[in-house]
């Protein structure tokens, strides 16, 4: 996937499961790591940094449907080189 885009959700078994990620045209990975999944839940992989400092974090989506007239937004702070961060919605 390019910068920007993501892949949708895609089924994977629970339990032990090695995520690999490659540049595209270098099949040396720049992420290899094992993560334990449980069953009938979703999950969301980032991928934040450049280079030697790029890192993976999953996070455990919430399911849950906002309520009413609201919609939902979550916000991670993916950026390594940059301090903490105040939000204003």
């Amino acid at each position: 996937i390019n910068y920007g885009e993501e892949s949708g959700f895609v089924s994977v078994d629970q339990g032990e499961t090695r995520i690999r990620i490659e540049e595209r045209g270098n099949p040396t990975p720049v992420i290899d790591v094992t993560r334990t999944l449980d069953s009938d839940t979703q999950y969301s992989y980032f991928i934040a940094g450049q280079g030697a400092t790029r890192r993976g974090l999953l996070v455990e989506d919430d399911r849950i449907p906002p309520s009413g007239d609201f919609g939902a937004i979550r916000f991670g702070h993916l950026a390594p080189a940059a301090a903490a961060v105040s939000i204003y919605i």
